[in-house]
């Protein structure tokens, strides 16, 4: 099993070329794509505190909703041959539950 984690609104091409790697040259079928609530990384860039590199990503994210943030990383993600899930994760309730289809 591969597990790959990073900020979903940090989709990079970096992101993606590891995870077409992993598919290609390791075998991997699935991806899981998980989300989650209270994301630091969202938070720096809501305060205009973002890395430069992930600023234009990151500073999309508040003005949608968190399952939609996740069901986008999925779209992004699409042109991988590896069949995807989209999870999001409520750290309030605790539960994870199926984002998109």
């Amino acid at each position: 099993m591969f597990v790959a984690c990073w900020a979903r609104d940090a989709v990079t091409d970096a992101v993606l070329d590891s995870l077409s790697f992993a598919e290609k040259s390791l075998g991997v079928r699935e991806i899981y794509v998980i989300g989650h609530k209270r994301c630091g990384a969202v938070a720096l860039a809501a305060q205009g505190k973002a890395p430069p590199s992930l600023a234009p990503q990151l500073e999309e994210a508040p003005r949608r909703t968190k399952v939609e943030n996740v069901c986008i990383s999925c779209e992004e993600q699409h042109p991988l041959g590896a069949e995807l899930e989209c999870y999001y994760y409520d750290m309030d309730v605790p539960a994870l539950r199926r984002a998109c289809t």
